[in-house]
């Protein structure tokens, strides 16, 4: 790709990286497999926070009704406000097993969240 189509670049710390980032809005969300979030301005690319947040993490977010969903490898998942500054709105557990591990993204759909282990298969939501 050549410098007159790429609208920015910014470099990033060198770690392991598994999901994918984000867009809502104007926000570009990332984090990586130790739970360093950044949020960047999609526009522009500058960073506007980043946060170290417990957990490992491998699935890619999600975006439900405005905020971000995402779930770490034991079974907690964390509702982010896309904004400026970080605004955690929720952390939730589920599953309590030894052994067991949340991999794969969550997802969203009919007021309800689904979420897959190696063990189980979960739905959150109204009945």
């Amino acid at each position: 790709m050549s410098e007159t189509h790429r609208a920015w670049h910014t470099p990033r710390p060198k770690v392991r990286d598994v999901s994918s980032p984000i867009v809502v809005g104007d926000y570009l969300f990332a984090i990586d497999m130790k739970g360093n979030a950044v949020t960047y301005d999609s526009r522009s690319g500058k960073v506007l926070w980043s946060e170290k947040i417990p957990g490992a993490f491998t699935a890619s977010p999600v975006e439900s009704g405005g905020l971000i969903y995402i779930n770490t490898e034991s079974g907690e998942t964390l509702v982010i406000r896309p904004g400026p500054k970080f605004d955690l709105v929720a952390r939730n557990s589920i599953g309590d097993r030894t052994g067991e591990l949340f991999r794969a993204s969550i997802t969203p759909i009919g007021g309800r969240i689904y979420l897959r282990s190696n063990r189980a298969l979960y739905c959150v939501g109204a009945k």
